[in-house]
């Protein structure tokens, strides 16, 4: 029982805490666009949770803040996505960022305020 316990622990703190990153951001939304229709299957439905939700959660997060990002009203998430995923398919050195700030970053580049 000690053992689990100390077994536990260690793990507990060892684990590394990371940030959701412009490169899971890519994979889940990458499976959100291609496998949309596959909502059966539990990895696809995840993926397609994670890239939506975190989109979201990004976007209500800044709402009504200055960001310098105006989007269309009418605007879709998918076309958001896909904005995004091109942002990081030519940026792959940022990749590692914080998925957050990429999202940022490709949509005040593509819908900036005027």
């Amino acid at each position: 029982m000690r053992s689990l316990i100390a077994v536990t622990i260690v793990a507990m703190f060892s684990s590394n805490a990371t940030a959701y990153s412009g490169l899971d951001f890519q994979r889940d939304c990458h499976t959100t666009l291609t496998r949309k229709g596959q909502l059966s299957d539990p990895t696809v439905a995840i993926s397609i949770g994670n890239c939506v939700g975190y989109l979201e959660g990004v976007l209500d997060a800044v709402h009504g803040q200055p960001t310098g990002i105006c989007t269309p009203s009418a605007i879709k998430n998918e076309q958001l996505i896909r904005i995004v995923l091109k942002h990081l398919n030519d940026n792959p050195a940022k990749l590692h960022d914080r998925a957050s700030s990429q999202i940022l970053v490709a949509l005040r580049d593509v819908f900036p305020c005027r």
